[in-house]
C-alpha cells in the first residue's frame, strides 16, 4: 500500500516505509522460500512487487545489491518452473546488477557475481569471463578486509569452487594467462588462510601503519553498515521525518564506499605496493620458471587441466587431463593420507602389521598414469630426466 501511496503522492516518507516493510518481510523469509513458488501468477506479483522496490532503492544504500539479488533469485525460480530463455537472461542481469555495486556486503556481492558467473557460462553468455573476474576480485575484501577468523575459514569452500569454475571457464576460452592468474589467486588466498601466513595489510602495517588502520577501519565500518544488526534498516528512522536516515543511510554509504576507493589507491602508490589486493599477473608468474618447468593442476568434476610455464616461455601453455577426475584426486588424496598415519604409527612402535593394506603404491601410480605421464609426454621429456616442480592443486 505504500508503494502505491507513494506512486500516487510522490511523498519520500512513503518511500521509506514501503522499502522498511519490505526489508522486514524479506528478514523473516526462510532462506529457500523463493523455491516454494509453484503458482505462476503468485511468482509474477511477487516479481513485479520486487521490480517496483528495486526502483524505490537508491544507488548508493547497502540494501541495493540485496534487492537485485532477490529479484534474480525471483526470476531464476519462474525459470526453473516455466523454462524460458527471457527469465534466465533477466536473472543474470539483477545478479550482474547486484554484483557490480559499489556498496554493500562483499559477501553479498560475491554471491550474486557467482550466480551471474555460472549463469552466463551455463548459458554461454559473451560476458561469463567478465562476472567470474568480478567475482574473484572482491576475494581480497571477502577474506582479507572487515571479516572475522570464523567468517573466512567459512567462505573457503566455495572460494574454492569459484576458482575451479572460473579456471575451467578461461581454458575453454584459450585465455590460458587469465586461467593461470585466478588458480595462483585462490591458491594464494586459501593457503594463505589455511597456513596463517601474513595478509597484504601485514605488510602494509610493516610500512605505513596508520594507512593500514584507516583501511582496515573503513572497511570495518562499511561491513558493519551493509550486514550488522547495528546498521540502520531502509526506513528506520529516529526523527520526525522518515525518510531522513534513509537517504542519510544512502549518503553515509556512498561516502564510506568513496573513502575506501580513495585509500586503496593511496596504497597502491607506495613502492612495491602497485598490485594490493591484487592477483599477480602473468608476466610475474612466469617468473616462477626461471630455471625449471612449473606445473598447476586444475581439478575438474570430470576431468582436469594443467597449466605449464616455460623457461623463457611468454606463454602459458595448456595440457588436458581428461583421465584425472576429481573423484581419483580424492581418493588419491585420502589414500596418502591413510598410507602416511600408518607408517608414522608403525615407525613410533617399531612393528609392522602384517596384511596391512599399504594404499602408497596405488596412489603413486594412479598419478603417475593420470597425471605426471601425460604431462612429461606432451612435453617430450618422458625419455629423459628433468627436474619439475609440480604444484597440484
Amino acid at each position: 500500500s505504500y508503494l502505491s501511496r507513494f506512486e500516487a503522492n510522490r511523498q519520500p516518507e512513503d518511500i521509506a516505509k514501503a522499502v522498511d516493510h519490505l526489508q522486514q518481510a524479506i528478514a523473516h523469509t526462510p532462506e529457500g522460500h523463493y523455491k516454494e513458488y509453484t503458482d505462476p501468477m503468485v511468482l509474477e506479483r511477487a516479481i513485479e512487487a520486487q521490480i517496483r522496490a528495486v526502483s524505490l532503492v537508491p544507488d548508493g544504500h547497502s540494501d541495493y545489491p540485496g534487492f537485485y539479488s532477490r529479484l534474480g533469485r525471483l526470476y531464476l525460480t519462474r525459470a526453473e518452473h516455466s523454462p524460458g530463455v527471457v527469465d534466465l537472461a533477466s536473472a543474470a542481469i539483477s545478479f550482474e546488477l547486484s554484483a557490480k555495486s559499489q556498496v554493500g556486503h562483499p559477501r553479498h556481492r560475491f554471491k550474486a557475481a557467482h550466480a551471474w558467473a555460472m549463469m552466463s557460462f551455463k548459458l554461454s553468455l559473451s560476458d561469463s569471463l567478465e562476472a567470474f573476474q568480478v567475482a574473484i576480485d572482491l576475494i581480497p575484501q571477502l577474506i582479507w578486509l572487515g571479516t572475522t577468523v570464523e567468517d573466512r575459514y567459512k567462505n573457503l569452500p566455495q572460494l574454492g569452487d569459484l576458482i575451479q569454475q572460473a579456471v575451467a571457464a578461461a581454458i575453454g576460452a584459450e585465455k590460458h594467462g587469465l586461467a593461470l592468474e585466478w588458480l595462483e589467486q585462490g591458491r594464494s588466498v586459501v593457503w594463505g588462510q589455511t597456513l596463517q601466513l601474513r595478509t597484504p595489510l601485514d605488510d602494509l602495517s610493516s610500512v605505513s601503519s596508520s594507512l593500514a588502520q584507516e583501511l582496515q577501519k573503513t572497511a570495518d565500518e562499511l561491513h558493519r553498515a551493509s550486514s550488522g544488526p547495528a546498521a540502520p534498516r531502509i526506513g528506520h528512522t529516529t526523527s520526525l521525518d522518515p525518510s531522513t536516515s534513509f537517504e542519510q543511510a544512502s549518503r553515509n554509504h556512498r561516502s564510506m564506499a568513496i573513502k575506501y576507493e580513495r585509500l586503496l589507491s593511496e596504497v597502491r602508490d607506495i613502492s612495491g605496493f602497485e598490485r594490493f589486493m591484487l592477483p599477480k599477473t602473468t608476466s610475474e608468474l612466469l617468473r616462477a620458471a626461471a630455471t625449471h618447468p612449473v606445473v598447476v593442476v586444475n581439478i575438474q568434476e570430470s576431468h582436469s587441466d594443467a597449466l605449464v610455464l616455460i623457461p623463457g616461455s611468454s606463454d602459458v601453455q595448456h595440457i588436458p587431463l581428461p583421465d584425472m577426475t576429481h573423484d581419483k584426486a580424492e581418493t588419491a588424496r585420502i589414500r596418502m593420507r591413510h598410507s602416511l598415519n600408518g607408517r608414522g604409527s608403525y615407525e613410533r612402535r617399531g612393528v609392522k602389521i602384517i596384511g596391512e593394506c599399504d594404499y602408497f603404491p596405488q596412489v603413486l601410480a594412479t598419478l603417475w598414469t593420470d597425471l605426471v605421464k601425460p604431462v612429461l609426454k606432451e612435453l617430450g621429456y618422458i625419455a629423459s630426466i628433468y627436474t619439475f616442480v609440480c604444484i597440484i592443486r
